[in-house]
C-alpha cells in the first residue's frame, strides 16, 4: 500500500520550517553556523547535540519534523522568548477563560 502524507502534517512541517528559517535569517547565520549555535544551547540544556546543517535545511524546507528536543532548544535560543508552544504550533498558548478552573487529578 502506498504511503500518503497528511496535508495537515505537511502544512505544520512547512510552517515550523518557515519559523526556523526566519529565526536563522534574522541572525544572519549560515545553516552550519546556526546548527553550531543550537548545539551549544542543547548542551546547556543537557540535551543531545543533534543539529547539523542538513537537519536545519530539512526543517526549513518542511521535509523534516521538529521533535520535542528541537522545540526546547529553539525556545531557549529565541531572543524574543516566545516559548515552546509558539515554536511547536506557531501561536501563543491559549489562556484559560476568566474564572475557569483547571480540574485536579489524583
Amino acid at each position: 500500500m502506498a504511503r500518503t502524507s497528511d496535508p495537515d502534517d505537511t502544512s505544520r512541517r512547512v510552517a515550523s520550517g518557515l519559523r526556523v528559517a526566519a529565526l536563522r535569517k534574522a541572525t544572519g547565520m549560515t545553516v552550519i553556523d546556526f546548527a553550531v549555535e543550537l548545539n551549544a544551547v542543547a548542551r546547556q540544556l543537557g540535551l543531545p547535540e543533534r543539529w547539523t546543517g542538513p537537519k536545519v535545511s530539512k526543517i526549513e524546507t518542511g521535509t523534516q519534523n521538529l521533535i520535542v528536543e528541537d522545540v526546547a532548544v529553539l525556545a531557549a535560543y529565541d531572543p524574543e522568548q516566545r516559548g515552546t508552544f509558539w515554536w511547536a504550533f506557531g501561536r501563543d498558548e491559549p489562556k484559560e477563560s476568566k474564572g475557569a478552573k483547571r480540574k485536579r487529578t489524583g
